[in-house]
């Protein structure tokens, strides 16, 4: 692998407290081009200030997020905005715009952006292709089901084929075997158009299917990165007891 300097993403160091509440205490992780990164932690433990950070969309309190050798911290508006273009988000509940249909919903950002209608039609097309929705566009999101509002979702965010591609919780409230086909496309979508992808999740059996590596976010800082194979058999007894949701109070309260 490349030296840390030359890594596709790097978060040195990064401080974030929300008045006297302390969310990211340190955060460092390096991430290189085309790896599928996921990572696990509590809810509330800050996974998803994190991915706000590497957007852009929050500045540290202190440290630094390099996305292609540019330092995110210190960029004004105007000049992170073309670094976000390389950047998609698939939110947990997809977050489609019930008022639109599924081809509005993957033209959004394309129309948003000023693209040409045949450009439009052509790359909506392909991208409903690429994650099983064939001519799907006519049909309203109150017509789907949670799998189609997830592939459809992320259609949309795949649309404008960013570089890096972020997932928080993109298996939530599905069923195994639907979740397991999210799963298999994520992975191939990531492959067929060479995108680096951040996924954060609570699923391990997704987890596993996913990534490269997995990182945990335990009070503020990166506990420990591996291999899927080594963090299932981790002897750390933190990641041991969340990996296998093993609540860690000593005395259950009923």
């Amino acid at each position: 692998m490349p030296a840390d300097s030359d890594a596709f993403l790097r978060l040195v160091d990064v401080h974030k407290s929300f008045r006297d509440q302390t969310v990211l205490d340190g955060v460092s992780l390096t991430i290189q081009e085309g790896e599928n990164m996921v990572v696990i932690g509590r809810s509330g433990g800050g996974k998803s200030v994190m991915l706000k950070h590497i957007m852009g969309l929050v500045r540290p309190d202190r440290g630094h997020v390099w996305f292609r050798n540019q330092n995110l911290a210190q960029l004004g508006e105007e000049e992170i905005t073309p670094l976000r273009k390389e950047m998609g988000m698939l939110f947990q509940n997809g977050a489609l715009f019930d008022s639109l249909n599924v081809g509005e919903n993957v033209a959004f950002s394309m129309r948003e952006a000023g693209a040409d209608e045949s450009t439009i039609h052509q790359e909506v097309a392909r991208a409903l292709k690429i994650v099983d929705l064939p001519g799907q566009e006519q049909k309203m999101p109150s017509e789907l089901s949670g799998g189609m509002r997830k592939r459809v979702a992320l259609a949309r965010a795949a649309v404008s084929r960013p570089k890096l591609m972020m997932y928080d919780e993109p298996t939530a409230g599905l069923d195994p075997v639907v979740a397991d086909s999210i799963n298999k496309l994520i992975v191939r979508l990531g492959n067929d158009l060479n995108m680096t992808n951040i996924i954060v999740t609570h699923d391990m059996v997704s987890a596993y299917t996913i990534a490269d590596r997995i990182a945990m976010l335990y009070e503020g800082r990166i506990r420990v990165v591996d291999s899927p194979g080594r963090i299932k058999d981790s002897s750390d007894e933190v990641v041991h007891n969340f990996i296998n949701g093993i609540s860690d109070e000593s005395k259950a309260i009923f």
